[in-house]
């Protein structure tokens, strides 16, 4: 039997348990229900790594596959598209669905097992005697000798040399073409070497073979990619033409070779015939249009990454249609071509067979039930465990004796009895079935969501708020109240008011670079120059109770100036803060993965803890300060309680966010940036309240305590 080229297998009955298998690897598989399967035996790998059977030692049950091959996976493409259009043809097997089971053979032997054929010549096979069941779509070996002589006889070339392989297929296939052209007397044989693939110093007597030899026309039928090793070898002697013809199956890539040595050379091509609609198929194909199929993101992950390392973007949503640049080829369906039509050869026998079932009145169940030539019987020791599930072995039962349980939470297992279940990736879980990895649900406080939602709402209330007052003050500015609890700095306190109150929206919404760089900084500077105009006030009520003593030195500083300078410098110093911050470590948005199992949390990462932590204990500095310098002067004889607000302010301020610490560290996705914006509102509204609101009562509601009159009787009182 030819192996290095591909099989598509049988065709059995659905819902059918396999025995105990070797090599069942999951990967190497795909499996698509229907009323009858038909079985595919396929290569897909280049490359098969095994060692030599000595037979003192248990051999390898199971061989390593390396190296897909995109032209190869064409065939598989080619048969999944052969059934899709049976199934959707109404003149074929109506009322029946064809499904299919494709394994992958791995250029093995030991699986490479196949009822119908659509890549072997061979016409041993033909022997209905040995192999009663076996079909064959290939042009027979009988036919491509005839092929061979008939270009000697054309071309009178009589003086002839072979190259085959070590293989016992090709070695004997090729001793039947020698006696052929000697007993047709066509011509004769100068040399007939076997090629050893696996001795190294094979080629350098082949070489020396063909360099000695007169023939000019040498037939060949060996490895590819040994056979381009020779034209290699004999660069050197370029000046002499040799014809060599090719009886390779997949050589047509031969002509992609820019070879003088290949130069007027012949090619025995299987013919090729159109496939409508294959060629889209093919290019629309990938891990997600395929998302049950392991053969298909296996290739996927091995292609893509080595065109990946040439400059070629790895994408799980790429096209096929990507490789055309780097496989000769791709486009050339010629053994694609026998894949299509060996299924459809299958289909029609099939109709055929359910034809004839309906001219003796069996409807189409009846038909599968009395399928006779695909009818297995159960014969297993366990149920199959179905897709979400894995095989646990009984304890002192055979390996094929064994229960089924489902995958653990974040493991999937995509066809059945998987001995083991796969672990999702980091952004995925798996679904309640277990069969397929879903992606995360993404967390973050969000304007849709009923929390952010009243947050936002809040915000923009306590904003508009603060403008209110900062309107009425504005328009009271003449007033006694107004003046006397320095006017400017109320101003700048009640701006700083407004901007903590909106920046607060910055923390609400899907986690941008923008909003990330942006959120903490505007909310540390804000905040800064809030209490910074805080303590500014609360400096102003001491220094103008205390200028009011005899020989006081502290006149000088009576005024707004010093107030003014000292909110400038606090605010400066978090500043330069933050800019060191955004320059060494910024803030960056990122998904966590890890802290839930089914949520992937999407959140701003703070870059640099240590300045995210300096730059608020910084405000958390300025509150104690402010706290402690009004809690001195709360006694102070201040005819509006100034100071005696400041305090419970500050108090209200300095116990929000010291309750802010044990939220923040034990909450994690949008609960924590909630708990932040919390903070800041009740913060900002302790100040507006309690600092503001007795004043405007005042003004709007009392206006004759409001009048310099009033404060003299109130003060000789």
């Amino acid at each position: 039997m030819a192996f290095g080229t591909p099989f598509v297998g049988t065709q059995y009955e659905p819902k059918i348990s396999a025995a105990c298998t070797l090599n069942s690897q999951s990967s190497r598989s795909y499996q698509q229900e229907g009323d009858i399967i038909l079985g595919i035996l396929i290569e897909l790998f280049l490359h098969k790594m095994t060692t030599d059977e000595i037979f003192m030692e248990e051999p390898l049950t199971f061989v390593r596959c390396i190296g897909y091959s995109p032209q190869y996976y064409r065939h598989y493409l080619a048969a999944i598209f052969a059934t899709e259009e049976i199934n959707k043809n109404p003149d074929i097997l109506p009322n029946i669905t064809l499904g299919f089971h494709i394994f992958d053979t791995c250029s093995s032997e030991r699986e490479a097992l196949a009822d119908i054929s659509y890549g072997t010549p061979d016409s041993s096979f033909s022997d209905r005697i040995h192999f009663p069941t076996f079909y064959s779509t290939m042009t027979s070996e009988n036919t491509q000798n005839k092929a061979v002589i008939h270009l000697l006889k054309t071309f009178n070339w009589t003086w002839v040399g072979i190259l085959s392989s070590d293989d016992a297929d090709r070695h004997v296939r090729n001793e039947k073409l020698k006696a052929k052209i000697i007993d047709s007397g066509a011509a004769c044989v100068e040399f007939f070497s076997v090629v050893k693939e696996k001795d190294p110093g094979n080629l350098y007597v082949l070489k020396k073979t063909i360099e000695k030899s007169t023939a000019n026309v040498i037939i060949v039928d060996i490895n590819m990619r040994y056979f381009i090793d020779i034209l290699w070898s004999l660069a050197d002697n370029s000046e002499r033409k040799i014809v060599w013809i090719s009886s390779i199956v997949t050589s047509s890539v031969l002509v992609n070779y820019q070879m003088k040595a290949l130069n007027g050379s012949l090619l025995l091509a299987l013919p090729q015939g159109e496939i409508p609609g294959l060629q889209a198929f093919i290019y629309g194909v990938n891990p997600l249009t395929f998302s049950r199929d392991p053969i298909t993101a296996s290739l996927w992950d091995e292609v893509f990454a080595q065109l990946n390392e040439i400059g070629t973007i790895n994408n799980r949503n790429g096209s096929l249609k990507t490789l055309e640049p780097y496989i000769p080829s791709f486009n050339t369906y010629r053994l694609t071509y026998n894949t299509y039509i060996s299924v459809y050869a299958l289909g029609h026998a099939l109709h055929n067979m359910y034809m004839d079932s309906i001219s003796n009145r069996l409807d189409s169940s009846q038909f599968l039930d009395t399928f006779k030539p695909w009818k297995i019987p159960h014969s297993t020791c366990s149920k199959n465990c179905h897709p979400g599930s894995r095989k646990i072995l009984i304890k002192e039962m055979p390996v094929c004796c064994y229960n089924c349980i489902q995958c653990s939470e974040g493991e999937v297992s995509t066809v059945s009895d998987m001995e083991n279940c796969v672990r999702c990736p980091k952004i995925q879980w798996s679904n309640e079935q277990r069969d397929k990895c879903i992606m995360k649900t993404l967390d973050f406080l969000s304007f849709e969501d009923p929390l952010g939602l009243s947050l936002a709402f809040m915000a923009i209330f306590l904003s508009i708020l603060a403008t209110a007052v900062l309107i009425i003050f504005i328009k009271y500015k003449h007033t006694t109240i107004v003046r006397a609890n320095n006017r400017e700095l109320s101003y700048y306190l009640l701006i700083s008011l407004i901007l903590s109150f909106l920046c607060s929206l910055l923390f609400i919404g899907w986690p941008m670079k923008g909003t990330c760089l942006l959120r903490q900084v505007v909310f540390a500077i804000t905040f800064t120059f809030s209490i910074s105009s805080v303590l500014g006030k609360t400096l102003t009520v001491v220094i103008a109770f205390n200028a009011t003593r005899p020989g006081s030195k502290l006149r000088v500083w009576v005024g707004t100036r010093i107030p003014k300078c000292l909110v400038l410098l606090c605010t400066l110093v978090e500043i330069f803060i933050c800019s060191l911050w955004l320059i060494i470590s910024p803030p960056f948005p990122e998904y966590d993965t890890e802290s839930h199992t089914a949520t992937m949390i999407l959140q701003c990462n703070e870059g640099s803890a240590f300045a995210f932590y300096t730059v608020v204990g910084y405000i958390a500095f300025l509150a104690f300060i402010c706290l402690f310098v009004a809690y001195l002067s709360r006694k102070l004889p201040d005819i509006f309680n100034e100071a005696q607000y400041i305090t419970f302010s500050m108090l209200v301020f300095c116990s929000v966010w010291v309750s802010f610490i044990p939220a923040y560290l034990s909450t994690k996705g949008k609960y924590l940036t909630s708990v932040e914006i919390f903070a800041i509102l009740a913060s900002g509204s302790g100040l507006l309240a309690l600092i503001f609101v007795p004043k405007c009562y005042i003004i709007l509601l009392k206006p004759e305590q409001n009048t310099r009159i009033y404060l003299i009787q109130l003060k000789n009182k």
